[in-house]
């Protein structure tokens, strides 16, 4: 049987288990190690008081397909809620597509939350305000 490669070759987290155990969140599995990464340093921010709280993987309705039938999701990264008490959904991006890019535009313009891509450290988005 022919095993499906991620398209961008991440490497998940081997099937049951966790890529990440959070102190907040328990477990958690990833679909990479810079997912895994990312989430651990979610919990340093959180624990240093840079952030109060964050949760994983939080899916936004954005729409229907062109059938009206099927829902149109996209799910975050991490939604956060910042020092300042503004809720923030982070998307951690290695490499970017238009479908994401669109995804994010829509959940801004339905749901008036800021989306930010994610490129490095979580800390420098959330500081720059960068919207994707």
């Amino acid at each position: 049987m022919f095993k499906r490669r991620h398209k961008f070759h991440a490497k998940p987290s081997p099937k049951g288990v966790p890529g990440y155990i959070s102190p907040l969140n328990g477990p958690l599995p990833t679909a990479s190690k810079a997912e895994a990464t990312f989430y651990a340093q979610l919990d340093q921010m959180r624990a240093a008081g840079a952030i109060a709280w964050w949760l994983p993987q939080v899916s936004f309705t954005v729409g229907t397909d062109d059938s009206g039938l099927k829902r149109v999701i996209y799910r975050c990264d991490a939604l956060v809620c910042a020092k300042s008490g503004e809720t923030v959904a982070l998307d951690r991006k290695g490499m970017d597509t238009p479908t994401s890019n669109a995804k994010r535009a829509a959940v801004r313009d339905r749901y008036g939350i800021r989306v930010v891509a994610v490129y490095g450290h979580p800390a420098v988005a959330l500081q720059l305000g960068a919207a994707a």
